[in-house]
């Protein structure tokens, strides 16, 4: 429950306060409650993309992934590994 209560707690408030009950069932037809309940749902049952697009709408993007390599395009780096032998004139 939102308000961190027990729905027996809950149902036997809302049966003695009838103006309490109509509220309820107002904000419960409100657009913005459904999406809450949606998001909430979605958390629950462990939306990993629902749970980031939730962080970074309340904390902001903290970290930036930027994939584009140093000329800007999208490609990958191709890295040449070529082979070298110890040179025999080296001071080394």
């Amino acid at each position: 429950m939102y308000a961190d209560i027990s729905q027996p707690t809950l149902y036997r408030y809302q049966e003695s306060n009838e103006k309490f009950r109509e509220r309820k069932e107002v904000l419960k037809s409100n657009p913005i409650m459904m999406a809450r309940t949606v998001l909430v749902d979605a958390l629950r049952d462990g939306d990993v993309n629902t749970a980031h697009k939730m962080i970074d709408r309340k904390e902001g993007s903290k970290v930036s992934m930027d994939h584009k390599t140093s000329d800007g395009s999208m490609r990958p780096s191709i890295i040449h590994l070529v082979p070298v032998s110890p040179d025999a004139d080296s001071d080394d």
